[in-house]
């Protein structure tokens, strides 16, 4: 139902691909910006063809990071254990128009930080559902439509939300842009990689 990645261990084609689709771009988008054709782009994120430096610079620009974020190692050090790299981000796929990249660090139990992006249409699904602890966000770009029981609320860019992930909710996106989420769970345990918001 849904895949579970981290970009350190992709290639480097899948890694640009998995930042491209992380930030709601198109190949369109991202080959417009980047001055390459949108055949070439496909066949560099499907490790088909290599890009040039100067190439790679410029998709990287495009993709609001650094050409070297995409060969980092992935060892991270010590130090940085209460820190998430922009390369080193987990990121899931899931069928029903939902990319979720993990914003907080493993190590952190009990709290997850993710930004979670629902393309047009896209969303947790039809049925209400509930799990353990609390949930609460921030609405970034575009709009949510979240439901909570009976009530329906259209949250737009700068609005919040809290609630107790007992109380059986769902969310969806059915307007025309995407909506990106700054979503955090509190005491959901080991439930943010299974797919849990």
């Amino acid at each position: 139902m849904y895949k579970i990645m981290n970009l350190l261990s992709l290639s480097m084609g899948a890694r640009l691909r998995a930042r491209r689709k992380s930030m709601g771009l198109s190949l369109k988008d991202v080959a417009e910006r980047a001055g390459v054709s949108v055949g070439y782009l496909s066949q560099i994120e499907r490790d088909i063809s290599s890009p040039s430096v100067k190439d790679l610079m410029e998709i990287s620009r495009s993709l609001g990071t650094s050409a070297s974020s995409f060969f980092e190692a992935a060892t991270q050090d010590a130090v940085d254990s209460f820190v998430v790299r922009q390369a080193q981000r987990k990121i899931t796929f899931f069928e029903n128009g939902l990319t979720k990249q993990k914003l907080s660090p493993s190590a952190h139990d009990g709290m997850t930080m993710s930004m979670v992006v629902i393309e047009p249409g896209g969303g947790s699904g039809e049925v209400l559902y509930t799990h353990d602890g609390m949930e609460a966000g921030l609405v970034i770009n575009g709009q949510l439509t979240l439901v909570m029981e009976d009530e329906v609320s259209v949250l737009n860019e700068g609005d919040s939300f809290q609630f107790s992930s007992q109380r059986p909710h769902r969310f969806y996106n059915s307007f025309a842009d995407v909506t990106r989420v700054i979503w955090v769970n509190v005491g959901a345990k080991n439930k943010a990689d299974k797919g849990v918001f």
